[in-house]
C-alpha cells in the first residue's frame, strides 16, 4: 500500500513537472491523471464494501460471543475458540483500516492537487468544464465513502472495547484454573491437551491469517496490473491517435507538394507566354519607333519644301506690287491725255460731252473696281496671315504629315492663283500700253469707249473671279481645320497605343519578376516540404519502431501475469486442499475433545 501511495505521488508530480513544462499537452496529461484518480477512487470505494461485509460478519461474530459471554454453562472450548476467531479477525480489520486510511489520505491530496492543476488552466472552455465536474464528482463519492469508512472505524473500536472486556474475562478464568489445576491434579492431563489444540488452533489460524493477507496482496497485484493495462491501453490508443495525425499531416504534405508542383508548372507556362507577348510587344514598338523616324525625316523635307514655297510666294508678291504701284502712273497719265483731248476737242458737238461724262463715270467705275480689288487683297492677306498661324499651329504639333501635305497642296494652288493673277495683270498691262498708243496716235473716241467698256468688263471679272478665290481659300482653310482635328486624333490614338505598349512591356516585366519571385518562393517551399516529409517518415518510422517495442514488452508483461494467474490457481487449490484437511483435522480434533469431555463425566 505503501508503493502504492508513493507511485501516486510521483505520478502527480511528474504531471505537474510536464504541465509546467509544455502547457500544450495540458489535457493529455490531465486525462491520464483523472483516470488514474478514478481507478484509485474505484479500488477505495470497493476496498470500504469489502470491509463493511467483513465488518457484518465481525458483529455477527461478535454477537455470537457475547451470547457465549453471557452464558455460563457453556464457558468451554468454543468459548475461547470464538474469542480466538474474534480476536484475529479484529486484527486483520484493524490493519485494513490503517492501510485504508492512508490511501485514503494520499487520495485526498491528489484530487487537490488535480484541482489545482485544472484551476490554473481556465482558458481551455469546454475541457475545463469537463474536468472540473469530474472532479466534483470525484470528491462526492469520496465524501460518502469517507462516511461509511468512519462507521467502520466507529464499529471497530466496539470491537476493541469488546476484545478488552473478554481479555479481562480470560484473565480471571486462567487464575481460576490455576488455583483449580493446584487442587486437583488428575485435570492436568487434560489441560495439557487442551493447551495442545489452543496451540494448534492459533497456529492454524496464523496460517489463515498468512493466506488471507497473501490473498489481499494478489488482489493488490491484480488490481496493480489491472491499472497499468488500463494505462497502457490508453497510451497505445493515443499512439495510434498520434501515427493517424501523422499520417494525415503526411497526406496533406504530399497533396500540398503536388499543387505545388502543378502550379509551377502552370507559372511557367504562363511566364513563357508572357515572354512570347513580351518579345511581340517589343518587336511592335521597334517598328514603331522606326516609323516614327520615317515619318520625322519625311516631316523635315515637306518643312523644307514649305519653306522654299514661301519664299516663290513673297517673289511673287513683291513683283505684283511693283506692277500696282506702276500702274495708276499710266492711268494718271492716261487721263492727261485725255483732258489734252478734251481741250483740243472743246468746239466739238453735245456727243463728245456725253461721251466725256460717260468715261467720267467710267472712270469712278474703274476706281470703285480697283479699291474693291484692294479689298479682296487684304482680304487674301488677312486670309494668308491667318493661313501662316495655322501652319505655324501645326508645325508646333509632333505628327504633321498629313497637314503639310495640305499646305503644300494649299500653296501650290495659291501659287497658281498667283501666277493667274500675273499673267491677268500683264494682259491688261499690254492693253493699257496698247490703249496709250492708241491715245498718243490721235484715234476716234469711240474706239476709246469701246476699249474702256472693255477693260470694265475685264475689271468685273477679276473682281468676280477675286471673289471665287476668296470663297475657295475659306473652304480649304476650313478643310485644312478638318484635317488638323484628324490629325491630332491619330496622334492621340497613336500616343495612346505607345502608351498601351509600353505599359503592356512593363506590366510583362514586373510579372516576369514576380514569377521569377513567385517560383523562388515555390522552390523554397518545395525544399522545406521534401525536408518536412523526411522528418515525418523518421519520426513516423521512430514510433513504428516504439510500438514494435511496447508489442513487445507487452508480451512479456502479459506471458509474466499469466504465469502469475496460473501460480495464483495452484496456489489457490494448494490452499483449498490445506483448508479442507484443516477442516477434517479439526473435525476430528473436536470429537476427540468431545469423547474426552464425556469420559469423564
Amino acid at each position: 500500500m505503501g508503493t502504492e501511495n508513493s507511485e501516486h505521488d510521483d505520478a502527480v508530480a511528474v504531471s505537474v513537472c510536464e504541465v509546467n513544462v509544455d502547457p500544450e499537452g495540458f489535457v493529455d496529461i490531465i486525462g491520464d491523471l483523472i483516470t488514474r484518480l478514478d481507478l484509485s477512487l474505484a479500488y477505495f470505494s470497493e476496498k470500504v464494501t469489502n470491509l463493511s461485509n467483513f465488518l457484518m460478519h465481525v458483529a455477527t461474530m461478535e454477537c455470537e460471543f457475547e451470547a457465549l459471554i453471557f452464558d455460563k454453562d457453556h464457558m468451554g472450548f468454543d468459548y475461547i475458540e470464538k474469542g480466538l476467531q474474534f480476536d484475529l479477525l479484529c486484527g486483520v480489520l484493524d490493519s485494513e483500516v490503517r492501510d485504508l486510511g492512508g490511501f485514503f489520505d494520499t487520495l485526498q491530496v491528489e484530487i487537490v492537487d488535480a484541482r489545482e492543476m485544472v484551476f490554473t488552466f481556465t482558458h481551455l472552455g469546454e475541457a475545463f468544464l469537463v474536468m472540473h465536474y469530474k472532479l466534483l464528482d470525484f470528491e462526492h463519492c469520496l465524501k460518502h465513502s469517507e462516511e461509511l469508512f468512519d462507521e467502520i472505524k466507529m464499529q471497530l473500536v466496539t470491537f476493541h472495547n469488546t476484545l478488552s472486556s473478554f481479555k479481562n474475562a480470560e484473565n480471571g478464568n486462567a487464575e481460576a484454573g490455576q488455583i483449580i489445576r493446584e487442587g486437583d491434579k488428575s485435570f492436568n492431563e487434560d489441560d495439557e491437551t487442551k493447551m495442545q489444540t489452543i496451540a494448534q488452533q492459533r497456529s492454524i489460524l496464523r496460517m489463515l491469517e498468512k493466506s488471507l493477507a497473501r490473498e489481499l496482496d494478489l488482489e493488490k497485484n491484480i488490481n496493480d496490473s489491472r491499472e497499468i493495462q488500463e494505462f497502457l491501453k490508453v497510451r497505445l490508443f493515443s499512439l495510434k491517435q498520434l501515427l493517424v495525425h501523422t499520417e494525415e499531416e503526411a497526406s496533406d504534405v504530399w497533396e500540398r507538394w503536388l499543387e505545388a508542383d502543378n502550379a509551377s508548372e502552370i507559372l511557367l507556362g504562363i511566364s513563357k507566354g508572357l515572354l512570347g507577348r513580351l518579345q511581340v510587344s517589343q518587336f511592335n514598338l521597334n517598328g514603331l519607333s522606326h516609323r516614327e523616324s520615317e515619318l520625322r525625316t519625311k516631316l523635315e523635307a515637306f518643312v523644307q519644301q514649305l519653306e522654299a514655297r514661301d519664299i516663290t510666294l513673297d517673289q511673287n508678291g513683291s513683283s505684283i506690287a511693283e506692277q500696282n504701284s506702276f500702274l495708276p502712273g499710266m492711268t494718271n497719265g492716261a487721263k492727261a491725255n485725255v483732258n489734252d483731248a478734251d481741250g483740243k476737242l472743246v468746239p466739238a458737238d453735245s456727243d463728245v460731252f456725253f461721251l466725256t461724262e460717260k468715261v467720267c463715270s467710267l472712270d469712278k467705275q474703274l476706281k470703285e473696281s480697283e479699291s474693291q480689288l484692294l479689298n479682296v487683297k487684304a482680304s487674301a492677306d488677312d486670309y494668308q496671315k491667318q493661313y501662316n498661324v495655322v501652319c505655324s499651329e501645326v508645325s508646333d504639333k509632333e505628327n504633321l504629315i498629313v497637314k503639310l501635305k495640305e499646305n503644300i497642296s494649299n500653296s501650290e494652288s495659291r501659287a497658281n492663283s498667283a501666277e493667274a493673277r500675273c499673267k491677268l495683270l500683264s494682259d491688261t498691262n499690254s492693253k493699257l500700253n496698247e490703249e496709250l498708243a492708241l491715245l498718243k496716235d490721235g484715234g476716234n473716241t469711240s474706239a476709246r469707249v469701246d476699249l474702256l467698256e472693255r477693260q470694265l468688263k475685264e475689271s468685273d471679272l477679276k473682281l468676280q473671279n477675286a471673289l471665287a478665290s476668296a470663297e475657295a481659300s475659306r473652304e480649304k482653310q476650313i478643310m485644312l481645320y478638318s484635317t488638323i482635328r484628324d490629325m491630332e486624333n491619330a496622334i492621340k490614338d497613336l500616343k495612346s497605343k505607345v502608351a498601351k505598349a509600353e505599359s503592356q512591356a512593363d506590366s510583362a516585366e514586373e510579372n516576369c519578376i514576380i514569377l521569377s519571385e513567385s517560383n523562388a518562393e515555390l522552390n523554397d517551399e518545395l525544399i522545406f516540404s521534401r525536408t518536412r516529409l523526411e522528418d515525418l517518415e523518421g519520426s513516423l518510422h521512430r514510433e513504428e519502431e516504439a510500438k514494435m517495442a511496447m508489442a513487445k514488452d507487452l508480451g512479456r508483461k502479459t506471458e509474466v501475469l499469466k504465469n502469475l494467474v496460473t501460480q495464483l490457481a495452484a496456489e489457490r487449490e494448494r490452499l483449498k486442499l490445506q483448508l479442507s484437511s484443516l477442516a477434517s483435522e479439526k473435525n476430528i480434533l473436536v470429537m476427540k475433545l468431545k469423547a474426552t469431555y464425556k469420559d469423564p463425566s
